[in-house]
């Protein structure tokens, strides 16, 4: 089974769903161009990250590579990132 079923009292259903990096890049506002799991991968290899790794990235955007990067680097990396337009910053906080 595919995540979760759980019945409205209504008589509907739902299936939740766990959080994937692939399901939240799509949820995300795109404020910015958004890379989707195939370009990420292929930056992550290219680049070698791992976990223990220390990136710097410039420019947040909307948060989506942001996630995936420390996720690579977890649990004793770390991704130090910066956003120069102030109201993209905020919303990538937000999210």
């Amino acid at each position: 089974a595919y995540g979760t079923r759980v019945h409205a009292r209504n008589g509907s259903h739902m299936t939740l769903l766990r959080v994937t990096p692939e399901l939240w890049s799509r949820a995300l506002a795109h404020r910015t161009q958004i890379l989707y799991s195939r370009d990420i991968s292929l930056i992550t290899l290219e680049l070698e990250l791992r976990p223990g790794s220390v990136v710097v990235e410039s420019g947040t955007g909307s948060g989506s590579f942001t996630t995936a990067l420390a996720r690579t680097v977890a649990p004793h990396g770390h991704v130090f990132t910066y956003e120069f337009h102030a109201e993209r910053a905020r919303e990538a906080r937000q999210d």
